[in-house]
């Protein structure tokens, strides 16, 4: 590749991110590194946008810089994942990731099958693509082996417990696959491709869905991350209005993306909705703090599109919803800058719900609101948001004495 090339790249980087109403300082940022690159480009004897240049390019510029900040080497990454799709004439994507693990050839038509059949009986979007991605497992096992759906047996359903159990997956991950491996020989049973004595294979599946304590963080960390917002720009008002309504009202993330205006009844000052995971509506009260930030973002930094959405792209390449990626993102680099300790917890949108769960039961809010406001369908699973509050086990722990 000639540097005039990756120039011509460059340029049709820039006019992207330009679109997309990136911070005056996000856009510094970028030139800065599209600059480094050019020049890292002119002093190389061969240039292509290969991932060998990527790690070139990433250890030429540690050398000469350190980086501080802990996004900041992703930045870098980041641009430099533009260029390739340009170069490729693909569309540029949000985030982009490490290639996942693919179906096996010889099972691609069952597991599509396997989708309908879910699709058939009711499983929404989401939880079919959760299922499929866990399913994954088990079929490269098999496909490791060399065996068919139709030689299923108790000794591969057994040798594969085994080898799940040797995997470095949590507890609760490990019972999910066996769950869904359960559900998927329902399938093979419902389909005729096994025998109904298959539905025994699996056998009692242990798991502990309390095993393991929710993420929580205190109202002042909220603070902390919700002053890490630039509302000064027009990312910074999306992203703060995202933030309150997770924080607030704790909306799921696949709520807020389908969000649109017709969902607000600014007289009632009210949300009103047909939550995406339980398809039953909601109606919850606006707050003083977020209806400011709503009509500020709404007036100030809303996309003009043609869509209804609250939160529409403003990519004309991509079209519909965001991605619950960016809805993560957008909350997890303002955890990182807020410095709030995320060790062995989790930091994205479903945090902020548990967060507001513990904050109302400190609060002495009833059960009956409380699950409510989650939408939850029932109050035992509201229940396991609560007594994993921390400074609730702290009120029931007992004194152990110490003796040398």
């Amino acid at each position: 590749m000639t540097v005039q090339h990756l120039e011509g790249l460059v340029v049709r980087a820039l006019d992207y991110s330009e679109g997309c109403n990136y911070s005056q300082s996000s856009m510094y940022s970028r030139r800065e590194i599209f600059h480094s690159l050019i020049e890292f480009a002119k002093r190389s004897r061969k240039f292509e946008l290969s991932e060998a240049t990527l790690k070139k390019f990433l250890n030429a510029c540690q050398r000469r810089r350190k980086f501080t900040q802990p996004d900041y080497i992703q930045r870098f990454v980041r641009c430099f994942r533009v260029l390739q799709s340009l170069e490729k004439n693909e569309s540029i994507k949000l985030h982009y990731r490490k290639k996942l693990l693919q179906t096996p050839v010889q099972f691609v038509q069952l597991s599509n099958d396997y989708s309908e059949w879910l699709s058939m009986n009711g499983q929404c979007k989401n939880t079919i693509e959760t299922k499929i991605s866990r399913l994954l497992c088990f079929l490269s096992y098999l496909d490791s082996f060399g065996i068919s759906e139709e030689n299923i047996s108790f000794n591969e359903i057994f040798n594969f417990k085994d080898y799940i159990q040797n995997k470095e997956f949590s507890e609760a991950y490990k019972a999910n696959i066996l769950f869904t491996l359960k559900n998927f020989i329902t399938f093979l049973v419902d389909t005729g491709t096994l025998k109904p004595i298959a539905w025994h294979y699996v056998g009692t599946i242990f798991s502990h869905k309390d095993a393991r304590l929710c993420s929580y963080y205190s109202t002042d960390e909220i603070n902390k991350v919700l002053n890490q917002i630039d509302r000064t720009t027009k990312l910074g008002k999306r992203d703060y209005v995202i933030v309150l309504l997770l924080a607030e009202l704790g909306l799921r993330e696949s709520d807020v993306l389908n969000l649109k205006l017709d969902n607000f009844d600014w007289s009632r000052e009210e949300l009103n909705l047909c939550m995406r995971k339980t398809k039953q509506p909601l109606t919850l009260p606006l707050t003083g703090t977020l209806l400011l930030a709503l009509a500020d973002y709404i007036r100030n930094a809303k996309p003009n599109t043609d869509t209804s959405l609250l939160f529409p792209r403003v990519s004309p390449t991509l079209k519909g919803a965001y991605t619950r990626g960016m809805i993560y993102y957008a909350v997890d680099r303002y955890f990182k800058r807020a410095g709030i300790n995320t060790k062995n917890k989790h930091h994205g949108p479903h945090a902020l719900r548990h967060s507001l769960t513990s904050s109302l039961q400190r609060q002495n809010i009833s059960l009956p609101t409380i699950s409510a406001t989650l939408g939850h369908g029932s109050m035992n699973i509201t229940k396991r948001y609560l007594w994993m509050a921390p400074e609730q086990l702290r009120k029931l722990a007992l004194e152990v004495s110490h003796e040398e």
